[in-house]
């Protein structure tokens, strides 16, 4: 048997734990974008959050060039502080 055949223990675990990492850290983003399209009127808040979360390296830099035109963020009761 090659040793390339078979991986050691340790190292599966730190796949599931990168991937996990990855997956959370994809949902916090989409998480902002939609709320962030959301206040700031966006049409679509929810295709922003699908597209973060299906291309999770394009549509998130898009995002950010193009969120300016999608309008100005309402005002909230934490700005009035």
């Amino acid at each position: 048997m090659l040793p390339l055949q078979q991986p050691p223990a340790g190292d599966f675990s730190l796949v599931v734990w990168l991937g996990a990492a990855f997956a959370v850290i994809v949902i916090g983003v989409s998480i902002y974008i939609y709320r962030d399209a959301r206040r700031r009127n966006s049409d679509n808040p929810v295709l922003w959050a699908l597209g973060a979360i299906a291309i999770p390296f394009i549509v998130p830099i898009v995002y950010l060039f193009v969120r300016d035109q999608l309008g100005t963020p309402r005002s909230t009761l934490r700005d009035k502080r």
